[in-house]
């Protein structure tokens, strides 16, 4: 259904509706988990953007309104950045790795063939200590589903 006043772009004779995009989830003042570099740096590698410490290629407690800078590419003084900040995600500040590895995609260097061969070797106790009891669950409906 188009909506009154809703911008249309032209393009080669096609009319394709612009898309609104979402208000960001996040107050400036909230403070969020940066991904930058994640999967691609060393974990127990550090390295620093304006003064916030980001260990392999994650950052926690940052400003949210610090994030829209790096994200428009500019600094939060206001000024142009030096360099641009291609940020992978932003996340609530309790994300866990597993939420990493869900909106990146990215499960580090372990090949598909190493990570099946690492869980086949485990029974199902040693797989549900290593998660929590919701996680478990949740597997176990994922794949009894299939």
């Amino acid at each position: 259904m188009k909506e009154k006043n809703m911008p249309t772009i032209e393009k080669h004779s096609e009319k394709v509706e612009a898309v609104q995009v979402e208000e960001p989830q996040f107050k400036d003042s909230d403070e969020v988990t940066v991904l930058f570099g994640y999967g691609k740096e060393p974990a127990a590698k550090q390295h620093y953007i304006d003064n916030i410490t980001f260990v392999g290629g994650v950052a926690r407690n940052v400003p949210y309104g610090v994030v829209k800078h790096w994200q428009n590419g500019t600094r939060p003084d206001g000024k142009l950045a030096t360099s641009r900040i291609k940020v992978q995600a932003v996340l609530p500040n309790n994300a866990t790795e597993a939420d990493f590895i869900r909106v990146t995609g990215i499960k580090g260097d372990i090949s598909d063939a190493h990570l099946s061969a690492l869980v086949s070797g485990l029974d199902a106790a040693q797989l549900e200590k290593m998660l929590t009891p919701a996680q478990a669950r949740a597997l176990a409906t994922r794949l009894g589903g299939r």
